[in-house]
């Protein structure tokens, strides 16, 4: 399994289409990544190993890169049965103008649909979340003092 900003990370790369993408992901977005991830999903009454293209540990997303159009349903319906394990993957079409801005897309909406999950939480137990904030505060607080000491 290679590692996005390590040396020899696109050698683990299976196709030259993978290596573009992660290239992007680490270059221009200044993302790690790691190549071919393993993941256990159930289908049915079984469970199965899949391998994902690229998985980026900062956002807890999988990123299947598809290299041609004819393949695309056979993705889509990898992405389906992800899906339904709760697992976040996102499809690169390698072959279409303009991925790099439709996979940006993506990411930046699957980033702001996970930052709306807590207020909604927060929005329905308000007292939990204002006692969590209070606790962070006070750890903070302790932790930065602790800090001090030890600098």
């Amino acid at each position: 399994m290679g590692e996005g900003k390590t040396a020899g990370a696109y050698d683990a790369m299976g196709s030259h289409e993978e290596r573009l993408v992660a290239a992007f992901i680490s270059e221009e977005l200044n993302l790690n990544w790691t190549a071919h991830q393993p993941v256990l999903v159930s289908s049915g009454r079984s469970l199965n190993l899949v391998e994902i293209d690229i998985f980026i540990p900062s956002f807890g997303i999988f990123v299947e890169v598809c290299r041609d159009p004819q393949d695309e349903d056979e993705y889509l319906a990898k992405e389906k049965v992800l899906r339904d394990n709760g697992i976040s993957a996102l499809l690169v079409k390698i072959y279409e103008m303009g991925w790099k801005a439709a996979f940006l897309e993506e990411l930046v909406a699957v980033h702001a649909i996970r930052g709306e999950i807590p207020a909604k939480l927060e929005a329905k137990f308000p007292e939990e979340f204002a006692r969590i904030r209070k606790k962070i505060a006070v750890d903070l607080h302790e932790f930065l003092e602790g800090s001090e000491e030890i600098g």
